[in-house]
Protein backbone atom coordinates (compact mmCIF):
# COMPACT_ATOMS: atom_id res chain seq x y z
CA UNK A 1 0.00 0.00 0.00
CA UNK A 2 1.27 3.29 -0.89
CA UNK A 3 2.49 5.26 2.42
CA UNK A 4 0.42 8.12 1.46
CA UNK A 5 -3.05 5.89 1.59
CA UNK A 6 -1.93 4.46 4.76
CA UNK A 7 -4.82 5.06 7.43
CA UNK A 8 -2.10 6.32 10.06
CA UNK A 9 -0.30 8.80 7.30
CA UNK A 10 0.82 11.77 9.16
CA UNK A 11 1.76 13.81 6.47
CA UNK A 12 -1.83 14.98 6.14
CA UNK A 13 -1.38 17.08 9.23
CA UNK A 14 1.85 19.28 7.84
CA UNK A 15 1.04 19.26 3.92
CA UNK A 16 -1.87 20.58 2.32
CA UNK A 17 -3.47 19.32 -0.77
CA UNK A 18 -1.33 20.75 -3.15
CA UNK A 19 2.26 19.42 -1.12
CA UNK A 20 0.13 15.88 -0.42
CA UNK A 21 0.34 15.96 -4.67
CA UNK A 22 3.57 16.45 -4.84
CA UNK A 23 4.41 14.14 -2.12
CA UNK A 24 2.58 11.69 -4.19
CA UNK A 25 3.91 12.36 -7.32
CA UNK A 26 7.49 11.40 -5.58
CA UNK A 27 6.00 8.63 -4.21
CA UNK A 28 4.58 7.03 -6.92
CA UNK A 29 7.13 8.46 -9.96
CA UNK A 30 10.05 9.92 -8.97
CA UNK A 31 11.31 7.09 -6.68
CA UNK A 32 10.71 4.93 -9.64
CA UNK A 33 12.24 6.79 -12.64
CA UNK A 34 15.37 6.97 -10.52
CA UNK A 35 16.22 3.51 -9.14
CA UNK A 36 17.22 0.95 -11.37
CA UNK A 37 16.87 -1.56 -7.99
CA UNK A 38 13.32 -3.59 -7.73
CA UNK A 39 10.42 -2.19 -5.40
CA UNK A 40 11.54 -4.30 -2.52
CA UNK A 41 14.80 -2.54 -2.37
CA UNK A 42 13.88 1.13 -3.35
CA UNK A 43 15.31 3.23 -0.82
CA UNK A 44 13.98 6.28 -2.27
CA UNK A 45 10.91 4.85 -0.36
CA UNK A 46 12.40 2.44 2.10
CA UNK A 47 14.41 5.20 3.37
CA UNK A 48 13.99 8.63 2.36
CA UNK A 49 9.94 7.64 2.23
CA UNK A 50 9.77 6.62 6.16
CA UNK A 51 12.14 9.00 7.49
CA UNK A 52 9.92 11.41 6.20
CA UNK A 53 6.91 10.47 8.12
CA UNK A 54 8.62 11.18 11.55
CA UNK A 55 10.47 14.49 10.03
CA UNK A 56 8.36 17.69 8.36
CA UNK A 57 11.81 18.59 6.53
CA UNK A 58 11.93 15.77 4.85
CA UNK A 59 8.65 16.07 3.94
CA UNK A 60 8.97 19.33 2.47
CA UNK A 61 12.15 17.63 0.85
CA UNK A 62 10.19 15.24 -0.72
CA UNK A 63 7.44 17.48 -2.08
CA UNK A 64 9.91 20.00 -3.56
CA UNK A 65 11.54 16.58 -5.26
CA UNK A 66 7.96 16.01 -6.71
CA UNK A 67 7.20 19.11 -7.49
CA UNK A 68 10.58 19.15 -9.49
CA UNK A 69 9.75 16.81 -11.83
CA UNK A 70 5.25 18.13 -12.11
CA UNK A 71 5.78 21.28 -12.41
CA UNK A 72 9.62 22.33 -13.27
CA UNK A 73 12.30 23.00 -10.40
CA UNK A 74 11.24 26.97 -10.85
CA UNK A 75 7.60 26.42 -9.22
CA UNK A 76 6.50 28.38 -6.48
CA UNK A 77 5.15 25.26 -4.63
CA UNK A 78 8.97 23.97 -5.19
CA UNK A 79 10.73 27.00 -4.03
CA UNK A 80 8.08 26.92 -1.28
CA UNK A 81 9.06 23.45 0.38
CA UNK A 82 12.62 23.75 0.13
CA UNK A 83 12.41 26.79 2.22
CA UNK A 84 10.16 25.10 4.47
CA UNK A 85 12.91 22.34 4.78
CA UNK A 86 15.62 24.58 5.03
CA UNK A 87 13.69 25.97 7.96
CA UNK A 88 12.94 23.28 9.65
CA UNK A 89 16.28 21.10 9.14
CA UNK A 90 18.21 24.20 10.56
CA UNK A 91 16.28 24.99 13.48
CA UNK A 92 15.95 21.27 14.38
CA UNK A 93 19.19 19.88 13.88
CA UNK A 94 22.00 21.92 11.80
CA UNK A 95 22.29 24.73 14.20
CA UNK A 96 22.80 22.45 16.70
CA UNK A 97 26.70 21.92 17.84
CA UNK A 98 25.92 18.83 19.97
CA UNK A 99 24.40 16.74 17.12
CA UNK A 100 23.73 13.30 17.79
CA UNK A 101 23.24 10.00 15.90
CA UNK A 102 19.50 10.81 15.22
CA UNK A 103 20.29 14.04 14.21
CA UNK A 104 22.92 13.63 11.81
CA UNK A 105 21.49 10.33 10.49
CA UNK A 106 18.51 13.27 9.53
CA UNK A 107 20.77 15.78 8.15
CA UNK A 108 22.19 13.27 5.87
CA UNK A 109 19.11 12.34 4.70
CA UNK A 110 18.08 15.80 4.31
CA UNK A 111 21.37 16.41 2.19
CA UNK A 112 21.41 13.80 0.05
CA UNK A 113 17.52 14.57 -1.24
CA UNK A 114 18.65 18.56 -1.86
CA UNK A 115 21.25 16.92 -4.10
CA UNK A 116 19.20 15.12 -5.99
CA UNK A 117 16.59 17.87 -6.15
CA UNK A 118 19.50 20.14 -7.76
CA UNK A 119 20.84 17.40 -10.35
CA UNK A 120 17.25 16.60 -11.20
CA UNK A 121 17.20 20.27 -12.11
CA UNK A 122 20.07 20.75 -13.78
CA UNK A 123 22.64 22.36 -11.35
CA UNK A 124 26.26 22.76 -11.42
CA UNK A 125 27.45 24.41 -8.27
CA UNK A 126 24.78 24.08 -5.37
CA UNK A 127 24.62 20.37 -5.32
CA UNK A 128 28.40 20.16 -4.78
CA UNK A 129 28.06 22.91 -1.84
CA UNK A 130 25.47 20.30 -0.51
CA UNK A 131 27.66 17.46 -1.31
CA UNK A 132 30.94 19.36 0.80
CA UNK A 133 28.52 19.77 3.60
CA UNK A 134 27.50 16.74 3.95
CA UNK A 135 31.35 15.34 3.31
CA UNK A 136 32.18 17.63 6.28
CA UNK A 137 29.44 16.33 8.83
CA UNK A 138 30.51 12.43 8.43
CA UNK A 139 33.87 13.40 8.94
CA UNK A 140 33.06 15.57 11.98
CA UNK A 141 30.99 12.32 13.33
CA UNK A 142 34.23 9.93 12.56
CA UNK A 143 34.12 9.03 8.93
CA UNK A 144 31.43 6.76 7.27
CA UNK A 145 32.09 3.32 9.18
CA UNK A 146 31.71 5.40 12.24
CA UNK A 147 28.27 6.68 10.98
CA UNK A 148 27.48 2.90 9.89
CA UNK A 149 28.52 1.59 13.05
CA UNK A 150 26.48 4.08 15.08
CA UNK A 151 23.70 2.94 13.27
CA UNK A 152 24.35 -0.42 13.73
CA UNK A 153 24.79 -1.01 10.03
CA UNK A 154 21.36 -0.90 9.15
CA UNK A 155 20.49 -1.05 5.46
CA UNK A 156 19.17 2.38 5.32
CA UNK A 157 22.53 3.67 6.44
CA UNK A 158 24.21 1.53 3.41
CA UNK A 159 21.87 3.05 1.56
CA UNK A 160 23.23 6.11 2.84
CA UNK A 161 26.57 5.92 2.41
CA UNK A 162 26.24 3.87 -0.86
CA UNK A 163 24.41 7.05 -2.14
CA UNK A 164 26.90 9.17 -0.75
CA UNK A 165 29.94 7.04 -2.42
CA UNK A 166 27.99 7.31 -6.03
CA UNK A 167 27.96 11.13 -6.00
CA UNK A 168 31.11 11.41 -4.73
CA UNK A 169 32.67 8.81 -7.84
CA UNK A 170 30.36 10.47 -10.52
CA UNK A 171 31.25 13.96 -9.98
CA UNK A 172 33.53 16.62 -12.23
CA UNK A 173 35.70 17.38 -9.00
CA UNK A 174 36.72 13.67 -8.56
CA UNK A 175 38.75 13.54 -11.56
CA UNK A 176 40.21 16.72 -11.07
CA UNK A 177 41.26 16.30 -7.50
CA UNK A 178 40.15 12.88 -6.29
CA UNK A 179 37.18 10.88 -4.57
CA UNK A 180 36.16 12.95 -1.27
CA UNK A 181 37.12 10.10 1.53
CA UNK A 182 39.64 7.24 0.49
CA UNK A 183 39.12 4.47 -2.04
CA UNK A 184 40.73 2.64 0.99
CA UNK A 185 38.05 3.71 3.19
CA UNK A 186 35.26 3.06 0.83
CA UNK A 187 36.71 -0.39 0.23
CA UNK A 188 36.98 -1.41 4.06
CA UNK A 189 33.41 -0.31 4.36
CA UNK A 190 31.71 -2.30 1.35
CA UNK A 191 34.40 -4.85 1.58
CA UNK A 192 34.68 -5.85 4.55
CA UNK A 193 32.05 -4.25 7.35
CA UNK A 194 29.09 -4.59 4.81
CA UNK A 195 26.75 -7.72 4.89
CA UNK A 196 24.59 -7.18 1.60
CA UNK A 197 22.88 -10.17 2.62
CA UNK A 198 19.36 -8.39 2.82
CA UNK A 199 20.47 -5.03 1.30
CA UNK A 200 19.17 -5.98 -2.21
CA UNK A 201 19.69 -4.62 -5.02
CA UNK A 202 20.99 -0.63 -4.92
CA UNK A 203 18.53 1.97 -6.39
CA UNK A 204 21.55 3.82 -8.03
CA UNK A 205 24.40 1.15 -8.32
CA UNK A 206 22.36 -1.91 -9.01
CA UNK A 207 24.45 -5.05 -8.45
CA UNK A 208 27.96 -3.44 -10.00
CA UNK A 209 29.14 -1.32 -6.67
CA UNK A 210 32.52 -3.26 -7.01
CA UNK A 211 33.02 -1.46 -10.50
CA UNK A 212 32.45 1.91 -9.02
CA UNK A 213 35.06 1.36 -6.53
CA UNK A 214 37.41 0.29 -9.01
CA UNK A 215 36.16 3.72 -10.59
CA UNK A 216 37.03 5.67 -8.25
CA UNK A 217 40.36 4.17 -7.86
CA UNK A 218 41.15 5.29 -11.58
CA UNK A 219 40.01 8.55 -10.85
CA UNK A 220 42.26 9.03 -7.82
CA UNK A 221 45.21 7.75 -10.29
CA UNK A 222 45.04 9.94 -12.81
CA UNK A 223 44.95 13.03 -10.24
CA UNK A 224 47.89 11.44 -8.85
CA UNK A 225 49.77 11.15 -12.26
CA UNK A 226 48.72 14.08 -13.93
CA UNK A 227 50.18 16.32 -10.75
CA UNK A 228 53.58 14.58 -11.74
CA UNK A 229 53.27 15.08 -15.47
CA UNK A 230 52.04 18.95 -15.19
CA UNK A 231 55.14 19.74 -13.08
CA UNK A 232 57.46 17.63 -15.30
CA UNK A 233 55.48 19.63 -18.55
CA UNK A 234 56.24 23.35 -16.92
CA UNK A 235 59.81 22.50 -16.16
CA UNK A 236 60.51 21.65 -19.55
CA UNK A 237 58.67 24.75 -20.73
CA UNK A 238 61.05 26.67 -18.37
CA UNK A 239 64.29 25.00 -19.85
CA UNK A 240 63.03 25.76 -23.30
CA UNK A 241 62.82 29.48 -21.97
CA UNK A 242 65.77 29.75 -20.70
CA UNK A 243 67.74 28.01 -23.58
CA UNK A 244 68.47 24.00 -23.50
CA UNK A 245 71.42 22.86 -22.30
CA UNK A 246 71.35 18.98 -22.91
CA UNK A 247 75.06 18.25 -21.32
CA UNK A 248 73.94 20.07 -17.87
CA UNK A 249 72.61 17.79 -14.69
CA UNK A 250 69.31 19.52 -14.47
CA UNK A 251 68.38 18.02 -18.09
CA UNK A 252 69.85 14.43 -17.01
CA UNK A 253 68.01 15.11 -13.70
CA UNK A 254 64.51 15.88 -16.28
CA UNK A 255 65.15 13.04 -18.16
CA UNK A 256 65.44 10.42 -15.56
CA UNK A 257 62.23 11.86 -13.38
CA UNK A 258 60.26 11.30 -17.33
CA UNK A 259 61.32 7.79 -17.43
CA UNK A 260 60.49 6.84 -14.17
CA UNK A 261 57.04 8.90 -14.78
CA UNK A 262 56.16 6.31 -18.08
CA UNK A 263 57.29 3.74 -15.58
CA UNK A 264 54.92 4.49 -12.98
CA UNK A 265 51.97 4.92 -15.81
CA UNK A 266 52.68 1.55 -17.13
CA UNK A 267 52.80 -0.01 -13.79
CA UNK A 268 49.80 1.62 -12.84
CA UNK A 269 47.84 0.56 -15.98
CA UNK A 270 48.47 -2.62 -15.76
CA UNK A 271 47.56 -2.88 -12.30
CA UNK A 272 44.20 -1.15 -12.81
CA UNK A 273 43.74 -3.08 -15.76
CA UNK A 274 44.17 -6.46 -13.90
CA UNK A 275 41.86 -5.28 -11.19
CA UNK A 276 39.33 -4.21 -14.15
CA UNK A 277 39.35 -8.05 -15.33
CA UNK A 278 39.44 -9.85 -12.17
CA UNK A 279 36.10 -7.74 -10.64
CA UNK A 280 32.98 -9.56 -11.10
CA UNK A 281 29.31 -8.51 -9.53
CA UNK A 282 28.34 -8.18 -6.56
CA UNK A 283 26.82 -11.79 -6.22
CA UNK A 284 24.48 -11.21 -3.14
CA UNK A 285 22.90 -8.37 -4.63
CA UNK A 286 22.64 -10.99 -7.89
CA UNK A 287 21.15 -13.59 -5.72
CA UNK A 288 17.83 -11.25 -5.09
CA UNK A 289 17.04 -11.30 -8.54
CA UNK A 290 17.89 -14.65 -9.69
CA UNK A 291 14.73 -15.73 -10.18
CA UNK A 292 14.08 -12.88 -13.00
CA UNK A 293 16.96 -14.19 -15.75
CA UNK A 294 15.92 -10.47 -18.09
CA UNK A 295 16.44 -8.65 -14.75
CA UNK A 296 19.44 -10.58 -14.36
CA UNK A 297 20.94 -9.74 -17.90
CA UNK A 298 20.66 -6.60 -17.47
CA UNK A 299 22.68 -5.99 -14.86
CA UNK A 300 25.42 -7.62 -16.42
CA UNK A 301 25.31 -6.09 -19.21
CA UNK A 302 25.28 -2.82 -16.91
CA UNK A 303 28.48 -4.63 -15.46
CA UNK A 304 29.83 -5.20 -18.45
CA UNK A 305 29.44 -1.23 -20.06
CA UNK A 306 31.21 0.09 -17.15
CA UNK A 307 34.00 -2.39 -17.31
CA UNK A 308 34.46 -0.96 -20.56
CA UNK A 309 34.06 2.31 -19.42
CA UNK A 310 36.82 2.10 -17.05
CA UNK A 311 39.02 0.54 -19.20
CA UNK A 312 38.41 3.72 -21.74
CA UNK A 313 39.28 5.78 -18.68
CA UNK A 314 42.39 3.77 -18.61
CA UNK A 315 43.55 4.84 -21.82
CA UNK A 316 42.38 8.14 -22.28
CA UNK A 317 43.44 9.75 -18.94
CA UNK A 318 46.15 7.05 -17.28
CA UNK A 319 47.94 6.71 -20.66
CA UNK A 320 46.77 9.57 -22.42
CA UNK A 321 45.72 7.64 -25.33
CA UNK A 322 44.16 9.09 -28.45
CA UNK A 323 40.59 8.69 -29.05
CA UNK A 324 41.38 7.37 -32.89
CA UNK A 325 43.50 4.96 -31.30
CA UNK A 326 42.35 1.49 -32.42
CA UNK A 327 42.10 0.72 -28.71
CA UNK A 328 39.72 3.26 -27.35
CA UNK A 329 37.32 2.51 -30.75
CA UNK A 330 37.15 -0.88 -29.82
CA UNK A 331 35.57 -0.36 -26.24
CA UNK A 332 33.64 2.54 -27.88
CA UNK A 333 31.69 0.69 -30.59
CA UNK A 334 31.04 -2.19 -27.77
CA UNK A 335 29.98 0.40 -25.72
CA UNK A 336 27.76 2.10 -27.98
CA UNK A 337 25.89 -1.34 -28.71
CA UNK A 338 25.81 -2.53 -24.83
CA UNK A 339 24.06 1.63 -24.46
CA UNK A 340 21.08 0.64 -26.85
CA UNK A 341 20.33 -2.39 -25.78
CA UNK A 342 19.56 -0.69 -22.23
CA UNK A 343 17.97 2.55 -23.86
CA UNK A 344 14.35 0.54 -23.21
CA UNK A 345 14.77 -0.85 -19.87
CA UNK A 346 14.95 0.18 -16.19
CA UNK A 347 18.58 0.69 -16.13
CA UNK A 348 18.50 3.99 -18.10
CA UNK A 349 19.63 6.08 -15.44
CA UNK A 350 22.82 4.50 -14.83
CA UNK A 351 23.72 5.63 -18.87
CA UNK A 352 24.37 9.67 -18.57
CA UNK A 353 28.39 9.36 -17.56
CA UNK A 354 28.67 5.98 -20.03
CA UNK A 355 27.10 8.32 -22.81
CA UNK A 356 29.68 11.49 -21.79
CA UNK A 357 32.91 9.28 -22.05
CA UNK A 358 31.39 7.76 -25.41
CA UNK A 359 30.74 11.04 -26.33
CA UNK A 360 34.78 11.77 -25.91
CA UNK A 361 35.75 8.74 -28.43
CA UNK A 362 33.65 10.25 -30.98
CA UNK A 363 36.38 10.72 -34.31
CA UNK A 364 33.83 11.58 -37.06
CA UNK A 365 29.97 12.40 -37.86
CA UNK A 366 29.08 9.15 -38.47
CA UNK A 367 29.72 8.21 -35.10
CA UNK A 368 28.52 11.58 -33.65
CA UNK A 369 25.39 10.87 -35.05
CA UNK A 370 25.06 7.95 -33.31
CA UNK A 371 25.13 9.60 -30.39
CA UNK A 372 23.33 12.27 -30.75
CA UNK A 373 19.99 10.46 -31.65
CA UNK A 374 20.92 8.19 -28.22
CA UNK A 375 20.95 11.61 -26.19
CA UNK A 376 17.56 12.77 -28.50
CA UNK A 377 15.93 9.73 -26.86
CA UNK A 378 17.47 9.98 -23.79
CA UNK A 379 16.25 13.57 -23.42
CA UNK A 380 12.70 13.44 -24.60
CA UNK A 381 12.69 10.18 -22.11
CA UNK A 382 14.05 10.79 -18.81
CA UNK A 383 13.81 14.41 -17.76
CA UNK A 384 16.56 14.58 -15.75
CA UNK A 385 18.33 18.12 -15.60
CA UNK A 386 22.19 17.06 -15.58
CA UNK A 387 21.45 15.07 -18.85
CA UNK A 388 20.97 18.00 -20.10
CA UNK A 389 24.64 19.32 -19.08
CA UNK A 390 25.92 16.79 -20.38
CA UNK A 391 25.22 16.78 -23.59
CA UNK A 392 26.39 20.32 -23.63
CA UNK A 393 30.18 19.11 -22.40
CA UNK A 394 29.98 16.57 -25.18
CA UNK A 395 29.17 19.07 -28.19
CA UNK A 396 32.09 21.62 -26.73
CA UNK A 397 34.64 18.64 -26.83
CA UNK A 398 33.36 17.83 -30.68
CA UNK A 399 33.88 21.58 -31.30
CA UNK A 400 37.61 21.19 -29.76
CA UNK A 401 38.51 18.29 -30.74
CA UNK A 402 36.84 17.56 -34.22
CA UNK A 403 39.15 14.22 -35.73
CA UNK A 404 39.05 12.62 -32.17
CA UNK A 405 43.60 13.26 -32.33
CA UNK A 406 43.27 14.76 -29.06
CA UNK A 407 42.74 13.56 -25.70
CA UNK A 408 40.37 16.01 -24.13
CA UNK A 409 39.86 16.27 -20.54
CA UNK A 410 36.24 16.94 -20.18
CA UNK A 411 36.68 18.04 -16.52
CA UNK A 412 38.59 20.95 -18.37
CA UNK A 413 36.07 21.79 -20.16
CA UNK A 414 33.62 22.04 -17.14
CA UNK A 415 36.19 24.24 -14.75
CA UNK A 416 36.54 26.76 -17.97
CA UNK A 417 32.57 26.70 -17.86
CA UNK A 418 32.38 27.41 -13.88
CA UNK A 419 30.50 23.92 -13.49
CA UNK A 420 30.49 21.43 -10.88
CA UNK A 421 29.18 18.52 -13.28
CA UNK A 422 27.29 15.90 -11.23
CA UNK A 423 27.31 12.98 -14.13
CA UNK A 424 25.02 10.28 -12.80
Amino acid sequence: MPLLSSPSSTFSLYLDEAGLRLLNFYENKVAKILSVSPESSNYFLKTFFTAALTEESLMHALAAWGGVFLDGHDSPAVKFHLEKARQLIRSTYLNREDLDTHGTYVAICYYLILMGIDICSGDVSNWYYLFNECTNLLKRRGGIVKFCQENHFSNDSKWLISNFQFHDVLSSATLKRGTSCDIEEYSRLFNNCFDMGSYGVDPYQGCIQPIFLLLGSIMNTNVELKEERDKINQEMLEANKKGLNLDNSAHRQLTLRRIRQCHEVEARYNKLLLDIHYCTPNQSQISHISHDKCEVDLHLTLFELYRLTCQIYLLLYIKQTQPLSSEVQLHFMNSLAYIESLMSSKLVPSLPMLLLICGMCCCNEYDRAQVRSIFDKLLATYTVGNVGRIWEIVQEAWKRNPHGDVCIDWTDICDEFGWKLSVC
